[in-house]
């Protein structure tokens, strides 16, 4: 799912969120460009996600039913790009602070600002604004760029292989956590991503994904795909995987190549 219109976003998530908690409550009672940030970037870097938001002065716990479907995260990376994922879309882009402002980006457009009221340890209290609605929200770290004492040569890379509708990719995002998910010509996100673990060797260049199970979405045949092993050169990754037909066999196994999107072989 790519990212949805802001305004219409969250209009909607107000809309539902409220409908949602009036039926609730009736049925149970009846690249980044630093400015002078006003908090360390150290504690902002990393994924948060949402565990409550306010609504009318009541808070809600978003992590637990029947409020799930609205759950959302944002990861802030040390390069000035972030990636958001959950019920107001998936998809990345860039982002700006000043003072207590971030000012997130999607192809160059300003898509939501988030309003950091306190950022003490993994705890943060903020407001989001997305055109003229906004909404208050609390949300907790969940990983950070500081719990790994060295970045390898992998970590926060992005690697995209070209098809016919746009692009497979595969973005590793810590030293040993990686996303799988795929976008159109445009980059924009088209479906929801599938993350796994992975041990990376910088000698060797050798990478183990562990037989992730991630979704397939390049035919309508294909029900799985199972990424096996790896290896980056320093300029590509090569994955070697296996698909899942509907019949429950699985193929031969098969390399993709994947390049960074500055690069000439993903035009």
């Amino acid at each position: 799912m790519a990212y949805k219109h802001p305004q219409s976003a969250m209009k909607k998530f107000l809309t539902v969120i409220l409908l949602m908690i009036t039926s609730v409550l009736y049925i149970t009672s009846c690249s980044s460009d630093e400015g002078d940030f006003a908090y360390p970037m150290e504690q902002l870097y990393g994924r948060w996600e949402a565990t409550d938001v306010q609504v009318d002065g009541t808070w809600y716990d978003i992590t637990k039913y029947p409020y799930t479907k609205f759950r959302m995260a944002i990861t802030f990376k040390k390069d000035g790009t972030f990636y958001g994922s959950g019920y107001l879309g998936n998809g990345r882009g860039t982002y700006e602070t000043d003072d207590k402002t971030i000012t997130t980006y999607v192809n160059e457009k300003e898509y939501a600002v988030y309003t950091v009221n306190s950022l003490t340890n993994n705890v943060a209290d903020i407001i989001l604004r997305m055109g003229n609605e906004s909404i208050r929200m609390k949300a907790e770290k969940t990983y950070s760029t500081s719990d790994q004492e060295e970045d390898n040569d992998l970590a926060y890379k992005t690697f995209y292989e070209s098809y016919r509708d746009g692009y497979y990719v595969i973005d590793f995002i810590s030293n040993n956590k990686f996303a799988y998910f795929q976008t159109d010509k445009n980059f924009i996100q088209t479906h929801s991503e599938w993350t796994g673990f992975y041990d990376y060797n910088p000698t060797t260049g050798k990478i183990d994904f562990h037989n992730t199970i991630v979704l397939s979405w390049y035919g309508f045949l294909v029900e799985n795909r199972k990424l096996l092993k790896g290896n980056y050169n320093g300029s590509r990754v090569s994955v070697e995987y296996q698909d899942k037909f509907l019949s429950g066999d699985w193929s031969s196994k098969y390399t993709m190549y994947l390049y960074p999107r500055n690069s000439s072989s993903i035009k």
